[in-house]
């Protein structure tokens, strides 16, 4: 984790698994109303895929209850 101190901001944060598996995130911030927030989270997935890469289909989505 790389931690911006002066602004105590979470800049970069990586992980990684004994399986070689990755995962990095870098975050930028944006100044909103007095407080710094995230505008942009960038992930770098270094993952191997188990399953096919084909397209599922999960069924319809949930549609609001009209009452």
């Amino acid at each position: 984790m790389t931690v911006d101190t002066d602004r105590h901001l979470i800049r970069e944060m990586n992980t990684s698994s004994f399986d070689g598996r990755e995962v990095k995130a870098l975050i930028e911030y944006g100044h909103f109303g007095g407080f710094d927030l995230p505008t942009r989270i960038e992930l770098h997935l270094n993952v191997q895929f188990s399953e096919s890469m084909e397209i599922k289909d999960f069924g319809p989505s949930a549609q609001p209850q009209s009452e």
